[in-house]
């Protein structure tokens, strides 16, 4: 894998990061608007050209793998069983 790969599989797994960590706060504090905002913007970034470009990983999927985790609670470790 080269240095290319390396930097969008970072980035992609940031993003799932980042969106697991925005739901949680959201399962505690459902109104606040940052948080809203910042599901809607990495959605946004799931759907388009540039997530393409870097993977074909199906966020549809992944997404909705990691809202399962933190609503029911599930302890599934996405990352670690989906290749990007």
């Amino acid at each position: 894998m080269n240095g290319y790969q390396h930097l969008a599989n970072a980035i992609i797994l940031t993003a799932y990061s980042d969106y697991r960590t925005v739901l949680k706060d959201l399962k505690k504090y459902p109104r606040n608007e940052d948080r809203l905002q910042e599901i809607k913007i990495l959605e946004r970034f799931f759907c388009s050209g540039w997530y393409e470009m870097l993977t074909t990983t199906n966020a549809e999927y992944i997404t909705n793998k990691i809202k399962e985790e933190v609503w029911n609670g599930c302890q599934g470790n996405v990352e670690s069983s989906n290749k990007i």
